[in-house]
Parts: C-alpha cells; structure tokens; sequence
C-alpha cells in the first residue's frame, strides 16, 4: 500500500476521531449545565 495514502487515510480518521470526541464532549457539558440551573430555568 502506498505510504502516502496510509498517512492521509489516518490523518482522516484521527480528525473524524476528534471531531467524534469534541461533539460528546460538548453534549456533556450542555446536559450537565442544564441540570446544574434551578428549575424554573428550564423554560
């Protein structure tokens, strides 16, 4: 296999990796914020 096509083939992969992590992670921080306000916040 060609050594350039395997390096840019894992570039993606990490990249999608991160941007995977980087979403849940963001989710995370939004459910928890949410549950962290009083109630009457959750208009």
């Amino acid at each position: 296999m060609n050594l350039k096509l395997l390096a840019d083939f894992f570039n993606r992969v990490t990249l999608f990796k991160n941007e995977f992590y980087c979403r849940i992670f963001k989710l995370f921080i939004e459910f928890s914020s949410c549950h962290n306000k009083p109630f009457h916040d959750f208009s």
